[in-house]
Formats: structure tokens, C-alpha cells, sequence
């Protein structure tokens, strides 16, 4: 991480697991694991193509990554159980 980075000091440089979740323009989500102390991140769970209309604008994984929510530009709202998803 550079020294100039706007994220220096605002992520932990101890071990841990956390989740990314990115939205793409075409409409899918993707949330990966990312662990510090390892090097590959794991796809935990990927959208299905067609599922929503318009690019990402918002996503919310809630408490204990329970619930996925995601919003569009179109104005929907969708929701994934996530941990239910992730443990099929």
C-alpha cells in the first residue's frame, strides 16, 4: 500500500477474513472472501445473468452475512439469503 493511499490506516493490517461484494454494469453481483494472510480470495457467490435490469448502484451484506441486499439503477431492489446461498 502506497503512503499516500486514502486507505492507509483505515484497513486492518492483522489477519481476518473479509467479504468484497462488487456490482457490475451488466447487472450480476459477485461477493468474494478475502483473507490478508492469504493470497487468493474465494468466489463465494456470483448472480445469475438476466437477474436484474440496469448496473449495480448499491450493495448491503448484512450482519453476519446473513442477507444480501443490491440495488439498480432502474430502481430494484433484490435479496439473497446469503449464508443459505453460500452453503449450498
Amino acid at each position: 500500500m502506497d503512503e499516500d493511499s486514502s486507505l492507509k490506516g483505515v484497513l486492518p493490517t492483522t489477519s481476518g477474513n473479509f467479504l468484497v461484494g462488487i456490482g457490475t454494469k451488466e447487472g450480476r453481483v459477485f461477493i468474494y472472501r478475502y483473507s490478508a494472510t492469504v493470497t487468493a480470495s474465494n468466489l463465494l457467490f456470483c448472480s445469475k445473468k438476466g437477474t436484474a435490469f440496469g448496473a449495480i448502484t448499491s450493495l448491503d451484506i448484512g450482519p453476519g452475512a446473513a442477507d444480501l441486499l443490491a440495488g439498480t439503477e432502474k430502481g430494484e431492489v433484490h435479496h439473497w439469503k446469503l449464508l443459505e446461498k453460500i452453503n449450498e
